[in-house]
């Protein structure tokens, strides 16, 4: 029917809720398209630019690139006074640990000041991470260090070794911002954290090994980096360890390691870590001015030449035979910088609660390294340390970095002579202190506690790096991250599920300890999209399953199998492949004598089995949208088909399953395809012997209402009734014997064909198809509990709340001629109505909403289902006519929603949207205006062309308030409805506990089917029964500021016309 729609458990009523449908054909361009947008754009970075004028897309453009023109328009005085200081602070950083990381490098000191003034004002412009950092880092360093001493010795050739080092900075700014323009950025995804945990550990270790050429003050030293060459280098030259530069590196590290320790305890004290390397500097030239240690064999760094960057462009070297080295160190250095970059900048974003774009940082850190490697610079990215304190520090936009890089230039340009006593073995002490940092021995514990498998990708990549070089450590452990990848889409988990007791939720048996297996049926979970290369590990499985359920079903002496299910609710997608396995599987299920069916594949799955004929070969019949669907089915075929295949089955037994309507109304179409004449005459044969024939008991109670009426005739709910018994028939079930006896009609057929076991009452007689009706109405009608109810009639709790559910089920598929959008003529008469009441042309109806409020243990108020009242409550949207008739129904929505959200959340919505409700005739008003069909709602709906809205207040003309008055009385009728509605079947006014979320919405259906049989019978609804007041009593009016211009009009057109009605008389 197209007007009933739910949030649980089904949004289409008319058709079966229970089938998978097919998603509808889409043209390869689109899907194409579709597939390119989620695999590069995954952000839709053009959002902002849609529905914009060229103007704005070409500021926005600019923005987007260059995210100083969004901030520094809004840019403060209070803004600049925290960069200021975190500039400042990180300067002082950047000093030391710029000298530092260039000697890691094997470059000139005075390289590290360079790489801390360029690219942070580039980064300034282009970043989107208000505290990151810029500068170099030691890792990177490191690994120019090692890959381009492979080739070239920089002692020996120092300015091939300079122009190879900003080539390798060129291609890597190049390679970074390709990623970040190419939206490739989820290649870097292919370092886990796993990974980056023991490659910034086992880099770190052979960093702080490299230094230990500076404390111990050798002259010569090893080209490797491995620890076996380190440990070799430095044993065999005891003879040149000198005890002065030793003494002098293990008190600065003593220093600075206290510091950050003291700065951890105290974190408001961050600056004194901060400035810990800038006085290790100023302390140890101080010392070796004053001691001449340079002349007892402490080295320094020397002379450091005056001036900003000069100029590089013309030494990048693009024809050499070192060509191939320089791009594979900047390829590689790039990545490890953009990973170190991007996860530091998304740690402090997270703590600010705001967002940076991945592939934007790419870009900026590209063009960052690109312009310089212009400019007598190495690659740089976002340190961890120096971020740290830029975020410590207070800083509030990337203008720090600014900050920053001025100081920095003054430093360049009057200060770099104060360094040249600066002894080397302070800076090894300064990189060692920073290092040990980076080794995570907790993150690596925490592997080891989570997930093995990651914690042997840490220790590969850790050991790759300390045991073999930097890069083949890298390399070893992308290896083994990739490999993990593979094994997962290769060998995808597969596992038997059991039925939760007292549920209808299945689940992995071995997670599950509670979980039974299902006699005769095989419940297997394919955890993974289905692909090529894991199709053969995947029916080898599936076999293996089917071989050792019938090993341990006749090992254990139980029913045999006969179903096989395969959950397919994890499966996204699936290839050719795929489906060949699954025909595979169906043609070994069907020679062993068993059935598949399949539960919830997803709208890929379904599309690519129609497109192959494979669901024709299944049988759409066997394809349920849940697990508990398809067992219900196999159950109810396995006690229905004779031979009944279980054995030794206790009389009974039907009690103890749920059957869904939507099963029962499948089963007789199972059937497999039309293929042949002697195929079809065989489908007969079989479906004549396994469908259920309606027979009613012979013993059954059929004088119920005497009984009933004798002994609740004195004392319904402690007040007396009339001793007429239609009205006390009346008093109880709502409805008159004539329209009782109409709704035992409707679901006679499904309640005779349900096995009736086990629905008795005290005295052990059957219970007739009256008498459940009975209990299921008087229980909706009552809202007494399944006790009381149960009492009333002589029946035990279980069986009240079997019976009504039965008779719920059957009357949503029976009745739902009830509930309907009216057609053409019933619009019309509608609309008459209305404008004969009220003096509203063209109006169809009359909306509202009510809250139907239940009772669980605990509510949090920031629930979805906690509405304003702080109420756990479900809503329910109504549209009435002019007799009060639901013509469309909304629910299973939260409470929490607005009844403007729980509209547009609607099916009714999208079709008045779309034009397919609400469209009929136009009326022509005087004044040459048309109006349209529309509805009357209160204010908390949107003033919208096919839904008007009262003006929010009085104030104003007369007319106005006449109008609202008038509105208001149009509008009461579902007012009305609902009150009458929640009156007459008190289930719903009262509070229910623990009420099924997916079951509820049922319920309330069925009582609108209910209330519009009582109209369409022509049984008075009796207004006693109605709740007093408003029947969501104690709940303001919520109030919707969205207005559509053209809602507006038709309103003003409205309500000129009805005052022209009025001066000349007009109904209404």
């Amino acid at each position: 029917m197209g007007n009933v729609d739910y949030a649980y458990p089904s949004t289409n009523v008319e058709n079966s809720p229970h089938r998978v449908e097919i998603p509808p054909a889409q043209p390869f361009i689109k899907t194409l398209k579709s597939s390119l947008k989620e695999t590069f754009f995954p952000d839709d970075p053009l959002r902002p630019f849609k529905n914009q004028p060229a103007s704005r897309k070409f500021i926005l453009g600019f923005q987007y690139f260059f995210p100083i023109l969004e901030w520094a328009p809004r840019y403060t005085l209070d803004f600049l006074k925290s960069d200021l200081i975190s500039g400042i602070t990180i300067a002082s950083l950047a000093i030391p640990q710029g000298i530092s990381y260039a000697k890691l490098a094997n470059l000139p000191p005075i390289l590290g000041l360079y790489s801390s003034f360029v690219p942070p004002l580039i980064y300034a412009m282009m970043g989107s991470s208000r505290d990151l950092a810029v500068g170099t880092v030691a890792v990177a360093s490191l690994l120019t260090a090692s890959m381009l001493g492979a080739e070239v010795n920089a002692a020996e050739n120092p300015t091939l070794y300079l122009h190879l080092a900003f080539t390798a900075t060129f291609f890597a700014g190049v390679f970074q911002a390709s990623l970040g323009l190419l939206r490739l950025g989820f290649i870097v995804d292919f370092l886990s954290h796993a990974t980056i945990v023991g490659f910034m550990a086992g880099a770190a270790t052979v960093v702080c090994l490299q230094q230990l050429k500076g404390i111990l003050g050798l002259n010569h030293f090893t080209n490797g980096t491995d620890f076996v060459s380190v440990m070799r280098s430095v044993f065999s030259q005891t003879h040149e360890w000198r005890w002065e530069s030793g003494v002098l590196g293990c008190l600065f590290l003593f220093f600075l390691l206290t510091t950050k320790y003291f700065s951890k305890k105290k974190p408001k004290f961050f600056w004194i870590s901060a400035m810990a390397p800038l006085t290790s500097v100023i302390l140890g030239s101080v010392l070796v001015y004053l001691t001449h240690a340079e002349k007892h064999g402490v080295q320094v760094i020397g002379n450091l030449k005056k001036g900003i960057n000069p100029l590089s462009f013309g030494d990048l070297v693009f024809v050499s035979p070192y060509l191939t080295t320089a791009f594979k160190t900047g390829v590689i250095t790039g990545i490890i910088a953009l990973a170190e970059g991007i996860a530091v900048g998304r740690s402090f974003s997270m703590f600010k609660n705001y967002h940076i774009d991945g592939n934007k940082e790419m870009i900026a850190i590209g063009m960052m390294n690109i312009a310089g490697s212009c400019t007598s610079c190495y690659l740089t990215t976002g340190p961890f340390s120096r971020s740290a304190v830029n975020y410590n520090a207070g800083c509030k936009t990337a203008m720090s970095n600014v900050i920053m890089a001025i100081a920095m230039m003054f430093t360049l340009l009057f200060l770099t002579p104060l360094f040249h006593y600066t002894p080397l073995v302070v800076l090894s002490a300064i990189i060692i202190a920073a290092m040990l940092g980076l080794i995570d021995y907790e993150a690596a514990i925490h592997l080891w506690k989570v997930d093995k498998f990651d914690f042997v990708v840490c220790m590969s990549a850790y050991i790759g790096v300390v045991f073999s070089s930097v890069q083949n450590g890298l390399v070893l452990a992308v290896a083994i991250s990739v490999m993990r990848v593979l094994l997962f889409v290769a060998r995808p988990r597969t596992f038997i599920l059991g039925n939760l007791p007292n549920s209808m939720e299945y689940r992995n048996v071995d997670q599950y300890q509670s979980a039974s297996n299902i006699p005769g049926i095989l419940i297997l979970e394919i955890d993974a999209p289905i692909y090529f290369a894991n199709t053969n590990y995947l029916r080898e499985r599936i076999t293996r399953w089917i071989n050792d359920e019938e090993d341990r079903i006749k090992s254990a002496g139980e029913s045999s199998l006969q179903y096989v299910i395969l959950d397919m609710s994890a499966v996204a997608n699936i290839d050719t492949s795929g489906i060949s396995m699954l025909d595979e599987v169906k043609k070994l299920v069907d020679r062993r004598g068993l059935q598949l069916a399949l539960a919830n594949p997803g709208g890929e799955v379904m599309k690519k089995m129609n497109k192959s004929e494979l669901i024709e070969k299944i049988g759409q019949q066997w394809i349920y949208l849940t697990v508990a669907e398809a067992v219900a089915a196999c159950k109810f075929m396995l006690h229905t088909t004779k031979p009944n295949p279980i054995k030794d089955q206790e009389p009974g037994a039907w009690n103890n399953h749920f059957f869904s309507s939507g099963i029962i109304r499948a089963l007789p179409s199972m059937a497999p395809p039309k293929k042949s004449k002697k195929s079809k005459k065989d489908r007969k044969l079989r479906k004549s012997k396994s469908v259920v024939v309606p027979v009613e008991a012979k013993a059954v109670d059929s004088d119920w209402w005497d009984s009933f009426w004798q002994k609740n005739s004195s004392t319904p709910a402690g007040s007396s009734v009339s001793n007429d018994e239609e009205e006390g028939f009346k008093f109880f079930f709502r409805v008159s014997k004539k329209t009782f006896d109409y709704i035992c009609s409707l679901v006679r057929e499904d309640l005779v064909s349900r096995p009736p076991s086990g629905l008795i009452n005290i005295e052990g007689r059957l219970l007739s198809v009256e008498k459940q009706v009975a209990i299921a109405m008087r229980r909706l009608a009552s809202g007494e509990s399944q006790v009381s109810v149960g009492a009333a009639f002589g029946v035990g709790q279980s069986t009240v709340s079997q019976v009504t559910w039965r008779f719920i089920e059957a009357l949503e598929e029976r009745a739902k001629h009830h509930l309907k959008w009216p057609d053409l003529n019933r619009i019309e008469e509608i609309k008459s109505e209305f404008e004969a009441s009220f003096g509203l042309p063209n109006c169809c109806g009359a909306i509202d909403g009510t809250h139907i409020i239940m009772t669980l243990p605990t509510v949090q108020t920031s629930d979805d289902w906690c509405d304003p009242e702080e109420n756990y409550s479900m809503l329910l949207q109504g549209i009435v006519d002019h007799e009060m008739r639901f013509l469309d129904i909304v629910t299973g929505w939260p409470g929490g929603m607005t009844v403007s959200r729980l509209l547009k959340c609607s099916g009714f919505y999208k079709l008045c949207e779309g034009g397919q409700r609400l469209n009929g005739n136009a009326r022509s008003l005087s004044g040459g205006v048309e109006i349209r069909e529309y509805l009357v709602g209160g204010v908390g709906y949107p003033l919208l062309p096919w839904l008007i809205t009262p003006f929010e207040s009085n104030a104003g003309t007369a007319s106005i308030s006449s109008f609202n008055a008038t509105h208001e009385a149009a509008r009461s009728l579902a007012v009305r409805a609902f009150s009458q509605l929640k009156g007459t079947w008190r289930i719903l006014s009262k509070v229910m506990w623990r009420p099924d979320k997916r079951k509820l919405p049922s319920i309330i259906l069925v009582c609108c089917l209910l209330h519009n049989i009582i109209v369409d019978s022509g049984d008075i609804l009796d207004p006693d029964v109605a709740l007093s007041g408003h029947h969501d009593s104690g709940y303001g009016e919520q109030c919707c500021k969205q207005v559509d211009p053209l809602g507006r009009t038709m309103r003003d057109n409205l309500i000129k016309h009805w005052e022209r009605g009025k001066q000349t008389g007009a109904p209404k």
